[in-house]
């Protein structure tokens, strides 16, 4: 007998008819002996109708409020799953992230999870039930209600995962598994049976939204084994964990994207100011993380500093800036609202001396300009206009053989 902690996002769980597919799907596992504990997104759609409810009152909620709203999306799903089970005469219980003890940091829309609280959980496996948890959410040192952001549920599953101790957390999504690239937009993209954590890291954080990133590395430190399946047929789906020795050294492993991101640059900024400490770290303590963030164009007097943010955060950013540049009436913001991010990765690849040449020449050759370029160890990024994204994706998958068998 295992314990399996599986999580079903808003697509596996967009209808009442999902819902029963899940719960036969959840029964399954119970009748093979294991112990299931599920955690559930919103319903497909929900949280956004969510969103655009609170905007018809208010264009900037309170926080709290905003908090307490959005987490209600889940709590639907969760007693839905619960009814379904019960109908089929699988006992079954639900818990918000409150009931269940999922304390978290202060933040009420991207909280990190602090600690989780098993004896509830531990409980109701021992009466044979499924236990259904909302994910997203938690609760504070004040008792109240925080979100965990973007992709939080993923944060949720594998929180439970670890304090549990089970012996995988499995995601099931809309796709069979990790592929070397989107293959809703790459038809060639290729399914990859197992992955290591820092492969998985590298595509994550550069925009592949399978699964959060921060789930990711909380499942890497404390070594808890992922598997990312298809929520609409059968399969082995890809395995995730360092149980596998990562067999993509010094050559691309995968190609993922970010859409909706702006590019900004500040010309001139004087080398009297603390560039750090006057923009980014403020920037960071309001959840705003400046992404390829290069210093170029160095005189002994000024630089100029360009990075990219996401599109709906590109207002405030500006914002903060001029209200943080009153002083400095040389310096100027020059920004393109229209950009994506493509991204190579795999283990090493600066140790290759040609990577980097090609991804730029296979980019260029497709017409598309290059507006920032950077490599670190694992990954080599580019900013090039949104509407050439996929071209330049499909040009890159190709060019580095990603669609073959290694």
């Amino acid at each position: 007998m295992a314990l399996y902690v599986q999580k079903f996002g808003g697509v596996a769980v967009g209808s009442s008819e999902r819902i029963k597919e899940v719960a036969e799907r959840v029964i399954a596992g119970r009748k093979a002996g294991h112990d299931i504990v599920v955690v559930v997104s919103a319903m497909e759609g929900e949280t956004d109708r969510l969103i655009k409810l609170a905007a018809q009152f208010d264009v900037a909620p309170n926080p709290r409020e905003y908090a307490v709203l959005v987490s209600t999306g889940e709590q639907v799903t969760m007693s839905l799953l619960c009814m379904a089970l019960m109908a089929q005469g699988q006992p079954a219980c639900s818990y918000t992230g409150a009931q269940i003890g999922l304390r978290t940091s202060d933040s009420y829309q991207k909280a990190r999870i602090l600690e989780v609280e098993t004896n509830s959980i531990h409980k109701e496996l021992k009466q044979g039930k499924v236990v259904v948890v909302a994910g997203f959410q938690g609760i504070n040192d004040k008792g109240e209600v925080t979100t965990l952001g973007r992709g939080g549920s993923d944060a949720t599953a594998v929180a439970l995962a670890a304090a549990l101790q089970a012996d995988e957390c499995q995601f099931f999504k809309d796709v069979a598994g990790i592929y070397t690239a989107d293959p809703k937009i790459v038809k060639q993209a290729r399914l990859l049976s197992h992955i290591s954590f820092q492969e998985m890291l590298n595509l994550a954080t550069m925009g592949a939204k399978v699964l959060q990133d921060q789930a990711v590395m909380f499942a890497d430190e404390n070594q808890v084994s992922l598997r990312v399946l298809s929520c609409f047929a059968d399969c082995q789906g890809t395995l995730i964990n360092n149980n596998i020795t990562a067999n993509n050294q010094g050559r691309v492993s995968g190609i993922t994207y970010r859409r909706q991101q702006a590019k900004l640059t500040m010309s001139a900024v004087p080398k009297t100011i603390d560039f750090e400490k006057q923009f980014i770290l403020p920037l960071q303590k309001q959840d705003v993380m400046l992404d390829m963030l290069i210093q170029d164009n160095m005189t002994t007097d000024a630089s100029d500093y360009s990075f990219i943010v996401n599109r709906d955060e590109y207002s405030d950013v500006v914002s903060f800036i001029n209200t943080n540049n009153q002083n400095n009436p040389k310096l100027s913001i020059n920004s393109d609202e229209a950009v994506a991010k493509v991204s190579v990765v795999g283990g090493s690849i600066d140790r290759s001396p040609t990577i980097k040449e090609e991804f730029s020449n296979v980019l260029v050759k497709e017409g598309i300009c290059i507006k920032l370029l950077k490599q670190s160890s694992n990954k080599i990024s580019a900013i090039i206009a949104e509407d050439r994204m996929e071209i330049g994706l499909q040009a890159l998958h190709q060019a580095f053989g990603l669609h073959k068998n290694v």
